[in-house]
Order: structure tokens, then sequence, then C-alpha cells
């Protein structure tokens, strides 16, 4: 949802009727058509970061917010504990910079193997 781009400058990488299903949604969801909504599977596609999680909630607040929206986990969204490997290292990297402690070469590519 939401992941193109107006302009359609990436079409050949996303979906371009993509940016205008949370509308669609929100338009069905006004109209009093709509009790729940039922998003089964790969819902945000977070690709390794959590900023994208986030902004899918961001993005589906509208419709969300006027219904039920339950979620079932797909196979891009499960890694046995609700991140992927990719997530888990970037978020205790992030957790040891803050921290102040001096990442080494080692870690940074360790995490670039992911």
């Amino acid at each position: 949802m939401h992941k193109a781009l107006r302009d359609a400058s990436v079409e050949h990488y996303t979906q371009p009727g993509s940016i205008v299903v949370t509308q669609v949604m929100a338009n069905e969801i006004s109209s009093w058509n709509v009790d729940s909504i039922f998003h089964i599977g790969d819902t945000s596609y977070a690709i390794g970061f959590v900023v994208e999680r986030d902004f899918f909630l961001y993005l589906i607040t509208p419709v969300g917010s006027q219904v039920s929206y339950m979620t079932a986990v797909g196979n891009h969204d499960d890694s046995g504990d609700g991140f992927s490997d990719k997530d888990r290292a970037i978020e205790e990297l992030g957790e040891k910079l803050r921290e102040g402690v001096n990442v080494t070469e080692d870690l940074k590519q360790e995490i670039a193997k992911l």
C-alpha cells in the first residue's frame, strides 16, 4: 500500500495502483459498506527497516481508526519473533551506538551479510 510514487518514476519496481489503495479503502468505509478489514499477510514489506513498519501504521491510520483492522502474519512478516535477523541486528547496533560503544568493522560486516 502506498509504495508507488505519484510520477511513476520507478514503475518497473513498484505497483502503480498501490498509491490509491488507502484512499479507496477510506472511501468504502465512509460509504458504510465496510465493517472490518482483514489484511492477510505481508502487511508492511519492511525490508529490514523498522521505520517501514511505522510508516505502514501511519498510512493505515485513516482506515484503521474507523473500523477494526485485523492482520495475519505472512511469510515476509515473520522471522519467529516478529523481526528478521537484519531488523534485530540493526536494533542491536543502534543500541550500542546510543550507549557509546565503539562499533567494530567486523560487526558492521556481519550485519551487512544478513
